[in-house]
């Protein structure tokens, strides 16, 4: 008994630490996961690159193939809306590499420096689309 009540406990208090910094809403970029425990910052930047070019794409398939100006409006400016909140957010100097991209932030300042081995991830971002591959702050990345 004493167990059980100690993990409702010990995730009540976590709940309670986290409240009002697990989801900043202050930033273009998407939260990707909107729980605490599961990502030390909400905002994982090579899935808001991954949103950046799915937009742009979905903007050309709209209004190409379906004559939507309106939506395939709405679809870039959210693809540029989250660009200019990746490079407001997610570039970080360093003394050893320059200007990388972080993986994770908050928006707030905190980033995680780090890359996953899964796609997207920021060794990916030629081949999702989102940059040409001699970009200087992906060249920079790839040497971190």
């Amino acid at each position: 008994m004493a167990l059980p009540f100690g993990f409702l406990i010990c995730g009540f208090t976590m709940l309670v630490a986290m409240m009002g910094e697990s989801t900043p809403q202050i930033t273009q970029l998407m939260p990707v996961l909107q729980s605490p425990l599961v990502s030390i910052h909400v905002m994982v930047i090579p899935s808001n690159m991954m949103c950046h070019v799915a937009m742009k794409k979905a903007a050309q398939m709209l209004e190409e193939g379906y004559n939507d100006e309106e939506n395939a409006a709405y679809c870039l400016a959210l693809a540029e809306d989250v660009k200019t909140g990746i490079e407001k957010y997610a570039i970080v100097n360093t003394e050893e590499f320059g200007r990388i991209y972080a993986y994770e932030t908050d928006g707030l300042g905190h980033y995680v420096l780090m890359d996953d081995a899964n796609s997207p991830s920021l060794l990916s971002m030629p081949y999702i689309g989102y940059c040409e591959k001699d970009d200087e702050i992906y060249l920079n990345t790839r040497k971190f």
